[in-house]
Formats: C-alpha cells, sequence, structure tokens
C-alpha cells in the first residue's frame, strides 16, 4: 500500500476530504485540539503516526516529564506508542510506526486509537500540572475514552 491509496482509505473511512500536504503529511485534528500527523517513512518503510503533545519550558518540570516520557518507553506495552522529544521547538512527542507490510486502513486506524487515547491521558495528566498519568507504568491499560468514541465500527 502506498501513502496515497492509504490517505484515500483513510478518507474514505472517516468521510472527511484528505489532501497530503507539501510536507508529504496529512494532519488530523482530533476532538478540537489532539493533532495528529500522519506521513510515511521511508527510511522505515512504514507509516508514521505523530502527535505533539506539550511544548516544554527549561526547568525541573521539563526534566521530570521527560524522565517520566523515557520511563514510558521502558514500560512493557505491547502496543501505543514511544515518546520523543524535540529540543529545537522544545516539544514532547508521541509517535508510532505502522510497518508496510501489516499497514491497512483498519490498521492504521487502530494505531490512532490507541495513540489517541494515550495522548489524551497524558494530556490531561500534564495540564492537571502531572508529570505523566496515573498508572502510567503500571499494566498497559488506557483510558477506555477515546476521541473516536462517535465513529462507526466497520
Amino acid at each position: 500500500m502506498n501513502f496515497q491509496t492509504l490517505v484515500d482509505g483513510l478518507a474514505e473511512y472517516f468521510g472527511m476530504d484528505l489532501k497530503i500536504d507539501q510536507h508529504r503529511s496529512v494532519l488530523f485534528v482530533l476532538d478540537g485540539y489532539i493533532k495528529m500527523q500522519l506521513e510515511f517513512h521511508s527510511f522505515k518503510e512504514a507509516f508514521c503516526l505523530i502527535i505533539p503533545l506539550e511544548q516544554l519550558y527549561q526547568g525541573m518540570r521539563r526534566e521530570e516529564v521527560l524522565k517520566a516520557a523515557l520511563k514510558s518507553n521502558h514500560t512493557f506495552r505491547p502496543n501505543g506508542g514511544h515518546f520523543g522529544y524535540v529540543e529545537k521547538k522544545g516539544y514532547l512527542l508521541l509517535f508510532s510506526y505502522v510497518p508496510l507490510p501489516l499497514a491497512t486502513v483498519e490498521t492504521v486506524v487502530n494505531e490512532m486509537v490507541l495513540l489517541s487515547r494515550q495522548a489524551k491521558s497524558w494530556l490531561e495528566a500534564l495540564h492537571s500540572g502531572q508529570n505523566a498519568p496515573q498508572g502510567a507504568f503500571d499494566a498497559p491499560q488506557l483510558s477506555r475514552s477515546s476521541i473516536f468514541n462517535s465513529l462507526p465500527k466497520r
């Protein structure tokens, strides 16, 4: 499956008009405030979903949040994203890859749902002054609420 075919399939699935932008990516705005970018990484032979979570300013809190994100990266989770940090812009990112051989519209949508749940729980925690969501390092349970709850089942 190539990138354009995937984007066309997602457009049909969501009933939206999706276009690949000049940066070779597609931007989704979920629940009015979560931005998720989809792009193809040829060096990984995978589609990449990226959510910029929070701009972290220099100081003790940034260090604590980054430690929590690194700890989360090394907590066993069979599904869900990984955290990264873009120093130039100061952003904590949540990202996930869907390997090309496994990519279908359904597998990408499922990964979008998992990633959005994880992002939502981290955003809620960060906005309430916590460094990580409660239970972030326990069993791989994500919040039961999802911004995709209103989507039709296919």
